[in-house]
């Protein structure tokens, strides 16, 4: 997690999204204040767990309730703008007749719906951290959040698809040799 601690930054490059979006503006502005709040929470549950800073400083003793708030907050936001963006790419593929976009916009829906199963474990195993009676106890967390690690790996498996059809190129392919 040390590692991640600029993770906030990259939410920077979806303003010109949020900036363009024409039919929920607002969904899109909450979802990117939304990440926002998680990374940044997140990146103060690092600093404090690993004693940068007392734990009382910014977000108090509890900081780890309120980064697993945030997040599950977020996973709902995101939930919610995700099943719009499946929408609308499904509705891009019934109109597509191009066989190689057609390709394309199947992997790129295949990403969201991965997304998605990321975005439920993720939020139940934050809602079961919280201690809420409607998420799943201690197994059902654990079992959510090897989901969420699964679905996780998935997503970074489509990101990385070359699109040319030779497949999947491992990101961390110049490493290895």
């Amino acid at each position: 997690k040390i590692f991640k601690l600029g993770k906030f930054l990259k939410h920077f490059e979806d303003i010109q999204d949020c900036a363009e979006e024409k039919v929920y503006p607002t969904l899109k502005w909450v979802d990117l204040t939304m990440n926002f709040a998680k990374d940044i929470t997140e990146n103060m549950e690092t600093v404090s767990k690993y004693g940068f800073v007392p734990k009382f400083t910014v977000m108090g003793a509890n900081v780890e309730d309120v980064a697993d708030f945030t997040k599950m907050c977020q996973c709902f936001v995101s939930f919610i703008n995700g099943l719009v963006d499946i929408g609308r790419m499904e509705e891009k593929i019934k109109t597509c007749k191009d066989v190689e976009k057609l390709k394309k916009l199947n992997l790129k829906n295949s990403f969201l719906y991965w997304a998605q199963i990321k975005y439920l474990t993720d939020g139940l195993k934050c809602a079961a951290s919280l201690g809420y009676t409607w998420a799943p106890g201690k197994r059902g967390a654990i079992i959510c959040g090897l989901l969420a690690g699964l679905a996780d790996a998935r997503k970074q498996t489509l990101k990385n698809w070359d699109k040319s059809g030779k497949g999947y190129t491992p990101s961390i392919d110049p490493y290895l040799f």
